[in-house]
């Protein structure tokens, strides 16, 4: 096996270990929104069964609670950002690197 090759081996397992790393991200960022939402629901059904009036109280923990579950869905969508972003430029089956042939 030559130098070239080794070269590409690794550049293969490199990507591959950094595909799954930012997949594991993907995943629980996507888990951690996803429950947010869920929370977020509860609570807001909560807040309107138990007052008829919106207090600043109310208003203020509403705001607060809608401000972290668009938190939590801007990081599973910046996951999911850098997933795609690091898929993009290369492609291992046609043997390119940012469209340069290497094997």
């Amino acid at each position: 096996m030559g130098m070239a090759e080794i070269a590409l081996q690794m550049a293969k397992f490199k990507i591959a270990a950094n595909m799954k790393k930012f997949y594991f991200e993907l995943e629980r960022s996507r888990q951690l929104s996803q429950m947010a939402q869920k929370m977020g629901s509860s609570v807001a059904r909560s807040m309107n069964v138990n007052s008829t009036s919106e207090s600043s109280e109310v208003k203020a923990a509403r705001a607060n609670m809608e401000a972290e579950m668009f938190e939590a869905d801007l990081a599973h969508r910046q996951a999911f950002a850098r997933v795609k972003g690091s898929a993009g430029p290369v492609t291992i089956e046609r043997r390119t690197c940012a469209g340069i042939e290497v094997g």
